[in-house]
């Protein structure tokens, strides 16, 4: 519908801004390892163009028998802090735990996506703390798809039960939203 075409070219234009924003925000991170989620590639790729010897790029165009050799590359090289990756390439099992601290560039409608990708860098053992942060942009739909994101949280768990989901996306959410 026209309406899903519009919206589309919002969010588009929301991550073209944010992709400006970025490399500042990320220079704040330097030295430590970072993960960045996007939805769409071409944000990714765009990322990584401009950290190209201290970056990985994880998306549907890398083979799925290469991934675990550029993550290999991430969690072990010192000199690389970035890895850019799309949600939906991040699925259960890929480990990302050399990192810190995950930045939601974008956000997807469905909470355990976000949740599942922020957990690749969480690890037991881990001294460390670990920080997911989400790029929220002012007075655009991006606010209205954060509401959305802890609205259906909260009614995944009043269907199955517990809180901790709804505890970890409003930390998440209202303790560690970059507005821009």
């Amino acid at each position: 519908s026209l309406f899903i075409v519009k919206l589309g070219k919002l969010r588009r234009e929301i991550i073209r801004q944010k992709l400006e924003l970025l490399p500042e925000i990320l220079e704040e991170y330097m030295p430590n390892k970072v993960v960045v989620f996007t939805i769409h590639k071409e944000p990714a790729r765009k990322l990584q163009s401009l950290y190209p010897k201290n970056s990985i790029l994880i998306n549907s165009d890398i083979p799925a028998k290469e991934t675990q050799g550029y993550i290999d590359r991430f969690q072990q090289d010192s000199n690389i802090n970035f890895a850019f990756v799309t949600i939906d390439t991040c699925n259960e099992g890929l480990d990302f735990s050399a990192a810190n601290h995950v930045i939601h560039a974008e956000l997807d409608w469905t909470p355990d996506k976000h949740k599942q990708a922020s957990g690749r860098i969480l690890n037991t053992e881990k001294a460390t703390p670990t920080t997911a942060n989400f790029l929220v942009a002012n007075n655009t739909v991006d606010e209205d798809i954060a509401e959305v994101l802890v609205t259906k949280s909260k009614a995944i768990e009043e269907v199955i039960g517990g809180n901790l989901f709804s505890k970890i996306l409003n930390g998440l959410f209202f303790s560690n939203v970059t507005k821009i």
